[in-house]
């Protein structure tokens, strides 16, 4: 949940300050080659945006640039894709089949 006061973004209840907003997009242009969950992670430790328990609130941090995005403060890298990998399996000498030992 976010929401905006007149200055700041109060975003999973922390208050995200306007300087911290500017700090975030200078985050997100240098950083640009890194993934979305790495840009998130960078920018909970820059905020020291942590749970009860000390981890990052990574799932807060992604919502968050995900939300500046969508309403245009910033623009994210492009989602990446994993899929399955194919295997190529090269049978030569030492891994042929041969008789039954």
């Amino acid at each position: 949940m976010s929401r905006k006061t007149k200055d700041s973004l109060v975003h999973c209840g922390r208050i995200i300050s306007a300087e911290e907003l500017v700090a975030i997009r200078e985050t997100v242009a240098i950083c640009s080659g890194l993934s979305r969950s790495e840009l998130a992670l960078t920018i909970c430790e820059h905020l020291e945006w942590r749970s009860a328990t000390g981890s990052l609130k990574l799932d807060a941090g992604v919502k968050l640039l995900e939300k500046l995005e969508e309403q245009g403060v910033l623009n994210l890298p492009v989602k990446r894709v994993f899929g399955i990998s194919s295997t190529l399996t090269i049978h030569g000498h030492a891994t042929s089949c041969g008789p039954p030992v």
